[in-house]
């Protein structure tokens, strides 16, 4: 299906005391971030409605790639005339239309995407009972939204169709989370903030930051081998618990896996490699590569678990068993005491893969 997009913003703003549309948010703006959300949602065809400094605005739209229409009237109008607008100034390629205000920056990727899968004649995301923006409308509706005259402005015309508008319940605040005054802004400035740090929080590198990872901190050609060794029996652990109906995040194993030895000749090195990888903001990644060397699992594997088990399935390159791998480094044991840890860890790791096993024979 092709998508299309009518964004209002003619308003005075205001209540704002500033320009709304162009404030800074993020690295972005208002509704510039609004434009590139709809963008990686599908919209090919997107038409801002200006209305209030509309040269200014153009001149800021020319350069995002959008198609502008220029509400003349916006001082004297409501915004549902400048949605009419919007809709007749669409090109006729299209099977549906978001439709939304300029202020509403903080939608996420996630709710476009489950309001096209409903591929429904109208329908609009809420959030804890509370309607939202945008709204998903099937292009034989437009005729009907632009002649509508009644009361309720779009509301009120969605209404009116012939369809049932469904509401679609997401975990997104950024559906109604529109930006009036200043207050309202400085509210989005810092649930933004939160909303990036959470992202950050689990970002994974991909394989070419991995690369420049170990080349950063000099990780040995030795090393790099054996986690990539450690990665393929990871990725065929994790293959098997998935069938099994187990829940993991492969992306964030495989990681792992390359850089559980990141700094391997460091003391400790899964605490000097987990703290490394905190401070470039990897903190997810940084928690299973922790725990990897001695965690401990009960009942069931995580990903941290997955790692841990496929690093001691690993000697050198080669895949190995537990007894193998054991009994190889059973002999640089040379006091009793060390000889007793050996065996206590021995024991453990027979114990991760024997759940292993249970948990794929569900």
């Amino acid at each position: 299906m092709r998508y299309s997009a009518v964004v209002t913003a003619a308003g005075l703003s205001s209540r704002m005391k500033a320009f709304k549309p162009l404030l800074a948010l993020a690295d972005d703006t208002i509704i510039g971030k609004l434009i590139d959300t709809l963008k990686q949602a599908g919209a090919v065809d997107i038409v801002v409605v200006i209305g209030h400094k509309a040269e200014e605005m153009a001149a800021y739209l020319e350069k995002l790639g959008v198609r502008i229409c220029e509400n003349k009237d916006y001082a004297e109008t409501e915004m549902f005339d400048s949605v009419k607008l919007g809709l007749e100034a669409l090109d006729e390629d299209y099977d549906a239309v978001f439709i939304t205000p300029g202020d509403m920056p903080l939608v996420k990727l996630e709710s476009l995407e489950a309001l096209k899968e409903l591929k429904t004649g109208v329908a609009r995301p809420v959030y804890q009972g509370k309607g939202g923006h945008p709204v998903l409308i099937a292009k034989k509706h437009v005729g009907s939204l632009i002649a509508y005259t009644g009361d309720g402005g779009l509301k009120g015309a969605l209404l009116s169709l012939d369809d049932p508008m469904i509401d679609l319940e997401v975990d997104d605040q950024g559906v109604y989370f529109n930006l009036n005054t200043p207050e309202d802004f400085e509210k989005a400035r810092l649930y933004e903030q939160k909303q990036e740090s959470e992202t950050s929080a689990y970002t994974i590198p991909t394989d070419e930051q991995i690369v420049q990872l170990w080349n950063h901190f000099k990780t040995p050609q030795g090393v790099r081998l054996h986690s990539l060794a450690v990665a393929q029996v990871a990725a065929e652990i994790t293959d098997e618990l998935l069938a099994a109906g187990r829940k993991l995040d492969q992306e964030l194993i495989s990681a792992g896996a390359l850089l559980h030895d990141l700094c391997r000749s460091s003391k400790r090195h899964e605490i000097v490699a987990a703290r490394s990888l905190r401070e470039l903001g990897y903190h997810k990644l940084a928690e299973i590569i922790e725990v990897h060397h001695d965690g401990s699992w009960e009942d069931d594997l995580d990903e941290a678990g997955v790692l841990y088990l496929a690093d001691k399935m690993v000697l050198g390159t080669q895949k190995v068993t537990i007894e193998e791998r054991y009994a190889a480094s059973y002999a640089k044991c040379k006091s009793d005491e060390a000889k007793e840890r050996h065996h206590e860890r021995y024991q453990k790791a027979l114990h991760v893969y024997e759940l292993y096993q249970e948990l794929i024979a569900v």
